[in-house]
């Protein structure tokens, strides 16, 4: 099957397990033989792929061996993960998440899903409200809930450039605002509405003269922009810890 997606053009395909009735050992064996079969049969194909692990939305899953399972497992065949990013999402059914708090929603009302009956799910009931404290629960305190990074969506959109620092820069002005050894790269895949894929990157500098942001650039250009702290404070705490944000 595996070897059949990556002969088609299609951009997106799905593997369907319904793993949350399986055991821990069951599931665990599932999902080391889908990722060991895609990466085979990318390899075959000579393509490359992002693997997406999609669970439940309210949330309830066996998170986190599955994706611990995938990552490890093509781990073994060179790809690298720095870790991971939780979006929990579900417009059509009700779910969404605002300020590290998931909500279900219950006629007109936004209730958090850990004060839902989801959360006394006999296999996969939770206690924690926030989705951080989550992450601590499910994980046994391996990861602590202050050592989670939350990036909203008002963050990303903040991102807007200050101004144009140098339009044609030398290499010279490209090492002195750091693009040599650039700090952190944002870079975004994409679908429109038109089902275009498209990806746009933004690779952050050194500090600007007087402390105020950081410079930027958009692309291949190598425009210099401005982008003020505040809105980079979210993404550089990701770089700090030594994560690609991709």
């Amino acid at each position: 099957m595996c070897a059949e997606v990556f002969q088609d053009r299609a951009t997106v395909s799905f593997i369907l397990t319904n793993s949350r009735s399986f055991s821990p050992d069951r599931t665990c064996a599932v999902h080391q033989e889908i990722a060991e079969n895609i990466a085979w049969a990318a390899g075959e194909a000579g393509r490359d792929f992002v693997l997406v692990s999609r669970g439940d939305s309210t949330p309830r899953s066996h998170w986190p061996l599955e994706t611990r399972v995938l990552s490890e497992t093509l781990a073994r065949t060179g790809r690298r993960f720095d870790g991971e990013i939780l979006i929990p999402f579900f417009p059509e059914g009700g779910r969404f998440t605002f300020g590290n708090m998931h909500y279900v929603k219950e006629g007109d009302t936004l209730v958090p899903a850990g004060e839902t009956e989801f959360a006394r799910d006999p296999a996969f009931g939770y206690a924690s409200l926030s989705l951080t404290a989550w992450c601590q629960e499910k994980m046994g305190g391996a990861c602590r809930a202050e050592d989670c990074i939350c990036v909203a969506l008002e963050d990303l959109r903040a991102l807007v450039f200050t101004k144009c620092v140098d339009y044609d820069p030398s290499d010279e002005a490209l090492t002195i605002c750091g693009f040599d050894t650039p700090p952190a790269a944002l870079t975004v895949n994409y679908t429109t509405d038109t089902g275009t894929d498209e990806t746009v990157s933004l690779t952050i500098g050194a500090q600007v003269l007087d402390g105020s942001g950081r410079y930027a650039r958009l692309g291949d250009s190598t425009t210099i922009y401005s982008l003020p702290t505040a809105a980079l404070d979210p993404l550089m705490r990701v770089a700090a810890n030594g994560l690609d944000i991709t």
